[in-house]
Order: C-alpha cells, then sequence, then structure tokens
C-alpha cells in the first residue's frame, strides 16, 4: 500500500507515525510530539489505530499508571507485627481504593458517554514477602484508574494521600519506625475529549463509511496528540474483548476493512 503513494501527488503531507511502550505508560509518543514541535509543524488531523472494530471513536477515558510500595521490617513471625507489616499496609490500602472506586461509581456524570460509565480504579499485581514465617519488608502494589473527568483523579490522589499521611504510616510506625510508602506514577494519559464537528471526524467517517461516532473506555495514545492541537480520532481494527488476553487476535475482515480505509484516506491526500 505505502508504494502506492506518490510523494510528488500528494497535495498534503501523509505521515506514518510508530511510537513504542504504548502498554506501559503511552511513553514514546511524547518523544514523538516533542521531536515534531522542535522540527516547527503539527500535523492537521491524527488518526490512531487501536481496536475499535473500524467505528469511528472521539472520546475515552485517561489513564494514570502507579506503582506503591510499602516498606517495614522483616523479623520472626513469631513476634507478630500488630497489622503494621507490608502485606496488612497493602491489605488497608487496597481496601481504601475499593471505597474509592465505589465512591467514583456512585458520583459518575448522567450523561456520560462511557461504559461502565464513571471513573474506574484496577489493582493489577501485589506481590512481596519471603516466607510464612518472617514479617513481610517490603509489598509492591501496581494499580490505575481510568478518570472520566479530571477531578476524579485528583480526588482520588488526595485521599489516597490523606489515608497514608494520617491513618496508615503511622499506625506503621508503632511498630516499625522507618516505615514508609511511596507511590511513584509510570505514566499519566489525559482522555480524548469528544470533537464531533472536527476535521479528523470528517475525514475518517467518510474513509470508513460510518454514520455515526462512539466512545471507548480504554485509553490511548489520542489525548497526548489533542492536547497538541491535533484533531484526532480513534479508528482500527479488532475488539478490545480480544485484547490482553492468550491467543489475542484481530479477524482477518477487521484487516481487510482497515486496509480499505487507509487506501481511501491515502486517495484523498494523493493528487
Amino acid at each position: 500500500m505505502v508504494e502506492n503513494i506518490s510523494p510528488d501527488n500528494l497535495q498534503k503531507p501523509l505521515h506514518l507515525a510508530f511510537t513504542y511502550d504504548e502498554e506501559v505508560g503511552c511513553l514514546g509518543a511524547p518523544v514523538l510530539l516533542t521531536d515534531m514541535k522542535e522540527q516547527g509543524f503539527r500535523p492537521a488531523v491524527a488518526v490512531v489505530g487501536e481496536p475499535t472494530e473500524m467505528g469511528v471513536a472521539v472520546a475515552h477515558k485517561g489513564c494514570y499508571e502507579y506503582t506503591t510500595t510499602f516498606t517495614a521490617g522483616e523479623q520472626h513471625g513469631s513476634l507478630g507485627t500488630r497489622g503494621a507489616g507490608a502485606i496488612s499496609a497493602a491489605g488497608r490500602f487496597a481496601g481504601l481504593l475499593d471505597e474509592l472506586a465505589s465512591d467514583l461509581e456512585a458520583r459518575a456524570p448522567q450523561d456520560s458517554l462511557f461504559d461502565p460509565v464513571g471513573t474506574t480504579i484496577n489493582m493489577g499485581t501485589i506481590r512481596g514477602g519471603v516466607a510464612r514465617n518472617i514479617t513481610p519488608g517490603s509489598v509492591v502494589m501496581e494499580w490505575e484508574m481510568r478518570p472520566v473527568r479530571a477531578e476524579d483523579r485528583v480526588y482520588v490522589l488526595d485521599s489516597a494521600t490523606r489515608f497514608v499521611e494520617e491513618k496508615l504510616l503511622p499506625d506503621m510506625r508503632e511498630v516499625f519506625s522507618n516505615a514508609s510508602v511511596e507511590t511513584v506514577s509510570l505514566g499519566e494519559v489525559d482522555g480524548l475529549l469528544p470533537e464531533p464537528a472536527g476535521a479528523a471526524v470528517s475525514l475518517v467517517k467518510e474513509a470508513t463509511g460510518a454514520d455515526s461516532v462512539e466512545a471507548v473506555s480504554f485509553c490511548t495514545e489520542a489525548g497526548l496528540f489533542q492536547k497538541e492541537g491535533v484533531s484526532t480520532v480513534v479508528c482500527g481494527p479488532g475488539n478490545i474483548q480480544q485484547a490482553h488476553k492468550p491467543d489475542e487476535f484481530i479477524e482477518i475482515a477487521q484487516l481487510d476493512s482497515c486496509h480499505s480505509m487507509m487506501e481511501r484516506l491515502i486517495g484523498a491526500w494523493n493528487g
């Protein structure tokens, strides 16, 4: 397909952009965007390829990823920890996140475009400890939230900080004076805001033949492009329910549809 593009006939510049480490925090796209700004150009339109079953997605939630490390002390299990061990601390923190998740569900916007409708919190991994007869010296928890609005992010982080500083750490330090709880942000990616009349929407609807637009709950790099003033949509082959699991796949028919869309997009730029 690329070999059919004639640079001499292009009416507008056309770029195929490939980023890296999207799954672990969208780390590559900011590098690309910085390089674009340094070179002094900004695309008019960006089409971010993600599994929408070739639907035109004009909105998605943000994605904020964190690692929280709980450090206490190792000693013989018979001495006990009075609930101050790293695993106990991580459990209390997990309980707080579950409470916040319920709060966020209750305060979800009534006009939300998403399913689930509100901001979600997910605890993905937790690991730590050495043996059943040794108090755990450290535990690492990886978690994320997918906010539908910016104030939800602030609510979660402020609530978590207060809980750690006012309740969790004082209790841990009654037993282990050097106990600590540290949260590090791996990636904070803004959501994609609806732009129903944007240039990207018009272009991709025409290329796909779609007569409607949609919102998706998973996160992409689209919000990063939009933040830089680029009209952006998400459109690509596959279904998110087929992703992030063993034997994930994309149907051949979906790839064919994507190929047809890209040919139409290229045709719109070719003279």
